[in-house]
């Protein structure tokens, strides 16, 4: 299943946020678009299970722009984009909320 794919830019005033994912009925995957400025950010949550494929793809307009996936329940990332780039796929180790943190 594709989790996320996201487009990210940078406007005046945007702040912290937090997102619920919400997949429509019968759906797969979800296409998120969002904006932050400077070192605010935006945490993406989404519920998935034990062994479940997850495939996120970032395309944000400034390439200093990153992000890290974390399991449910620990601040360690499984994902560390400033590292591995803008693509991450993975069999998922845990079932609960897992977070994609920009």
């Amino acid at each position: 299943m594709t989790v996320l794919a996201l487009g990210l830019s940078a406007p005046a005033g945007a702040v912290d946020q937090t997102h619920v994912v919400k997949f429509k009925a019968g759906a797969t995957s979800a296409t998120l678009k969002g904006a932050i400025k400077g070192h605010d950010g935006i945490k993406y949550i989404l519920g998935a299970s034990q062994g479940q494929a997850m495939s996120v793809q970032f395309s944000p307009d400034n390439r200093s722009c990153y992000f890290n996936v974390l399991p449910p329940g620990s601040a360690e990332a499984i994902f560390i984009g400033s590292v591995s780039g803008n693509e991450f796929t993975g069999n998922l180790a845990a079932s609960g909320d897992h977070a994609v943190q920009i």
